[in-house]
């Protein structure tokens, strides 16, 4: 009997800071990571313009270890972006992916709509405080 655990998405939220973002993927070394699909928001604005240059940057850097995408989800609608996070949740959940939450890097709206999105899905949440 294979007592491995199914593969697993982590759903990283992109704020301003890369190193931020890439300590908090190195604590994940225990779980068995194949895809990460990076959330940034669909709105424009200089501060959105920022973190949408650091998660092409990431894809960059992380498409030697992972299948890497990029999402845009609605930064100012907290319950769209939680409508449109648990969508995107169950889709992973369906194709038979758990899914880890790495809310290390959000902004506010994104961290409220992530948790609210974990809760539903029932998935595991992760933040790392750098040092």
């Amino acid at each position: 009997m294979d007592y491995r655990e199914p593969p697993r998405s982590l759903i990283v939220f992109v704020g301003h800071y890369k190193e931020r973002l890439i300590e908090s993927i190195r604590h994940l070394r225990e779980y068995p990571i194949e895809r990460v699909i990076l959330v940034v928001g669909r709105q424009k604005s200089t501060g959105e313009q920022k973190s949408r240059d650091v998660a092409e940057e990431l894809k960059k850097d992380l498409a030697q270890l992972f299948d890497v995408s990029i999402i845009q989800v609605d930064k100012k609608d907290v319950m769209h972006a939680a409508c449109q996070l648990t969508s995107l949740i169950r889709k992973e959940q369906a194709e038979g992916n758990n899914v880890v939450l790495n809310l290390s890097g959000s902004l506010r709206t994104f961290y409220i709509a992530g948790y609210i999105s974990g809760c539903m899905t029932q998935s595991h949440a992760i933040t790392v405080i750098p040092k």
